[in-house]
């Protein structure tokens, strides 16, 4: 069996403004998987556009994926260079008097990231809030009644992707049952089964309905399912969103530096047993050393287990579907024609409208 790069599986970040010389030498000699960008690697409009050429251009025959949050509210890296989205929670009127409002929304930000050079956005936040003190999640879900949410994440799902970029439907099995910060501690959620079907899953299963192109892991212990965190475990993943849930696309772990995770499982353990649980790829936003110790461990795991590397082979194969999808062979993107596009006057008055 042919093994496979352990790049591929990693979603990694950088400091800076510009592609640094460490990064670029990853992406020159490997096939890494993605690159994700948040607020502090963006500064303009001509800046991104030279960042994300660069990244293009550093592996034109096999270029990362380019990812990015752009929910809107106070999740939007592009805040200020993209047109700006207020809160989905805050659009609920809106959308119940427009149905396809939401489509809109998700298309017309799926052509400004395209114009930027992304093709894989974080978002839409699939959580239904159902807790009042849920300050990590809040405003960003789209509703408090799961069917809602299920219904209008699945629009956005359509929009963002009809127009060329991927979405991810985030955080599975579901984050908005909880008041604690996955980025800070590991929440522990306990319900009931019952409960996950009738309110948790419910936009997941729009969104996988929807054709969505990956789907988020939570860093949350999740009682009904499993007393490992999702992203770790083998019956949230591979038996409930792979078997139950016929989710067949990628399945990306949240960022492992969060300390949900970071602060309880040493960091061979996580990647072992997330693979295990069908977990595709892993985004590692912040630490470039950590990134390339994690790609250590991953390939010396596949020359060790067999069921590793069976998985990856799996896992190869959807993320290869997904990047003839939504990557193929990129053009550098053009900031004459970007500037077309982003913050055009059609896209102001829609989300003007909005309000």
């Amino acid at each position: 069996m042919h093994k496979p790069n352990a790049h591929e599986f990693f979603i990694g970040g950088f400091n800076g403004v510009d592609l640094n010389r460490q990064t670029t030498a990853l992406i020159t000699d490997n096939p890494l998987g993605g690159v994700i960008l948040f607020r502090h690697n963006i500064e303009s409009i001509e800046q991104v556009v030279r960042l994300n050429a660069a990244i293009i251009n550093a592996n034109p025959k096999t270029p990362p994926l380019i990812s990015v949050d752009q929910e809107g509210g106070r999740v939007a890296r592009l805040r200020g260079i993209c047109t700006d989205l207020p809160p989905m929670l805050s659009l609920r009127n809106a959308f119940m008097s427009d149905d396809k409002l939401c489509y809109r929304l998700g298309a017309m930000q799926a052509r400004e990231l395209v114009a930027l050079g992304f093709n894989l956005n974080f978002s839409p936040v699939c959580d239904v809030l159902s807790h009042t003190d849920n300050e990590v999640i809040g405003d960003r879900a789209f509703s408090t009644i799961p069917a809602q949410a299920g219904v209008w994440a699945s629009l956005y799902i359509k929009g963002l992707q009809g127009a060329g970029v991927a979405a991810c439907a985030k955080h599975f099995p579901g984050h908005g049952a909880t008041a604690i910060d996955s980025h800070l501690a590991l929440p522990i959620i306990e319900g009931s089964v019952d409960e996950l079907w009738t309110r948790e899953l419910i936009p997941f299963k729009a969104a996988i309905d929807a054709d969505v192109a990956t789907i988020m892991t939570a860093h949350i212990i999740t009682k009904p399912l499993d007393s490992l965190p999702a992203t770790l475990s083998e019956k949230t993943l591979n038996q409930l969103l792979r078997h139950e849930l016929g989710f067949n696309h990628v399945v990306i772990s949240d960022d492992l530096d969060m300390k949900a995770v970071a602060d309880h499982y040493a960091l061979k353990d996580i990647i072992e047993q997330a693979v295990l649980a069908s977990v595709d790829m892993f985004i590692i936003g912040n630490n470039f050393d950590k990134t390339l110790e994690a790609i250590h461990i991953l390939d010396d795991l596949m020359d060790k287990s067999e069921a590793i590397k069976t998985k990856l082979m799996a896992a190869k194969k959807r993320i290869d579907t997904l990047r003839s999808r939504y990557v193929g062979k990129p053009l550098a993107p053009d900031l004459v024609s970007a500037k077309t596009i982003v913050r055009s006057k059609p896209h102001l008055e829609l989300v003007s409208a909005c309000r």
